[in-house]
């Protein structure tokens, strides 16, 4: 009897000494409504674009000719009923610099003339100046216009004539007949200038056909295209409007003009295989204020598979020890509630064997730039069963251990977002069109957690410019 007593004793004693409780808690359930995430809003690139004007003198070339008036055509003034004249003028090459926010053309004039007297009392007196190659007066003959654009992309022309007049105050450039002891250059310029006069319509025509459009809109479709800023990570600028400041001179008295373009964007960050292009054409344009300074509102998402992966590489396979007794944990597993907040699986072996949840709200901390669960404890169904099969493993500050490691490198999380920093905007468009764009200041706003992923929203700010010949 006392033999079987014994035998039984040492049963019930290893039975106590190999028993493990085994927990399976359910899991969490959501407690609220789903997080609103609201519209992003859109954001604003800033882009000066500067564009050679060099094209303008092109054009004038085409419509004004190289040689004009005829010395066999006489022209009468008023005011000067028995003076007629007749001139004929070569022009220089045209030549365009930019002011503020008007454009100025000049050229200059060499100019022969020929004039016609009929006194009261004697016959016809005829005089001429600068029949000589090298002795014919000049003139600067200098047209202005302001620069604007249109809705439909075209340049507004409103060309007048700012000024013609002697290139110099010496008697080189002065047309004096002495036959009839007269100066005819005051005569000659404003000849010259009703011919301008007459030409200035069709100059306005010329100038104005030239249609930025073709040309933008190209750009506007390599803006379109995803860019690479990370290992299968891309940033898709998606641009949806755009608006213009002013077309003034880039540095005065130059031909370089800068554009003042303001685009308006809606960027993702996005992760696998290329994204498609936007397809959205190219808008009017419309008149607005820009700024200096871009601000990018990007929203990025981190799918549960990847920070579950972390969160396995960080936890899965540790031990923690406590009183005595071991937990291992040997699975890890983070999903969405569904009401903001994420729930953490463990599969656990050692002291405890089963599964249990822990829940808390993800969060970014910027001391650190890592995104953590600063509240993440137990669920309260866990914690009960906890209660019931292993109270002691609420005691020993495990669920404090874990949250200690459940923090993950914002730039392994959100590949794509620290990539954005930095000179990642700058990129050939095509060929003599390049966008250069800087990004330093990066404020993230807002961490949400979802059914399908953890959000992150960013404010970027930074510069950028368009270079275009």
């Amino acid at each position: 009897v006392w033999v079987g007593v014994g035998i039984l004793a040492t049963i019930l004693l290893v039975a106590v000494v190999v028993w493990v409780p085994r927990v399976q808690s359910p899991q969490p359930q959501p407690v609220g409504e789903p997080p609103e995430l609201p519209d992003l809003g859109v954001s604003v690139l800033n882009l000066p674009v500067l564009y050679d004007m060099g094209r303008v003198p092109e054009l004038l070339e085409s419509v004004v000719p190289a040689q004009f008036g005829d010395l066999s055509e006489r022209r009468g003034f008023p005011g000067a009923e028995r003076l007629q004249l007749a001139f004929q003028v070569e022009r220089d090459p045209f030549s365009v610099t930019l002011q503020g926010d008007t454009a100025y053309i000049s050229t200059v004039l060499r100019y022969q003339a020929r004039g016609w007297y009929d006194p009261p009392v004697f016959q016809e007196v005829t005089g001429a100046c600068g029949t000589g190659e090298a002795t014919r007066p000049r003139a600067r003959l200098v047209l202005s216009s302001p620069l604007a654009l249109n809705e439909d992309w075209t340049l507004e022309s409103e060309l007048r004539v700012e000024s013609l007049e002697p290139l110099t105050a010496d008697e080189r450039d002065r047309c004096r007949v002495t036959e009839f002891q007269v100066d005819l250059t005051d005569w000659i310029m404003l000849g010259a200038r009703t011919l301008m006069e007459e030409w200035k319509d069709e100059i306005s025509r010329s100038v104005s056909a030239m249609d930025l459009r073709e040309q933008v809109e190209g750009q506007w479709r390599q803006l379109g295209e995803p860019m690479a800023v990370g290992d299968g990570v891309w940033l898709a600028l998606n641009p949806s409007g755009i608006r213009y400041g002013s077309l003034r001179a880039a540095d005065e008295g130059g031909d370089v003009a800068l554009l003042e373009l303001a685009l308006e964007l809606r960027p993702e960050v996005m992760t696998g295989s290329t994204p498609q292009a936007s397809t959205a054409s190219l808008p009017p344009l419309q008149r607005g204020d820009v700024g200096s300074d871009s601000r990018l509102l990007v929203e990025a998402r981190a799918d549960y598979g990847l920070i579950s992966e972390l969160a396995d590489q960080a936890l899965g396979g540790r031990e923690f020890e406590a009183g005595g007794r071991t937990i291992q944990i040997q699975d890890v597993e983070v999903r969405g509630v569904g009401d903001g907040r994420v729930a953490v699986e463990l599969e656990v072996t050692g002291a405890v064997r089963g599964r249990l949840f822990l829940v808390g709200t993800p969060a970014y901390d910027p001391h650190r730039n890592e995104l953590s669960v600063p509240d993440l404890t137990f669920h309260v169904e866990t914690r009960n069963v906890l209660a019931r099969a292993a109270q002691w493993v609420l005691q020993t500050g495990f669920s404090q251990r874990i949250r200690d490691e459940a923090r993950w490198p914002m730039a392994t999380v959100f590949q794509g977002i620290p990539a954005l920093q930095g000179e990642t905007m700058s990129r050939e468009l095509a060929p003599e069109v390049h966008l250069e764009g800087r990004f330093g200041s990066l404020e993230i706003t807002r961490v949400v957690a979802l059914s399908d992923a953890v959000v992150v929203r960013t404010a970027l700010e930074g510069t950028a410019r368009l270079l275009m010949d």
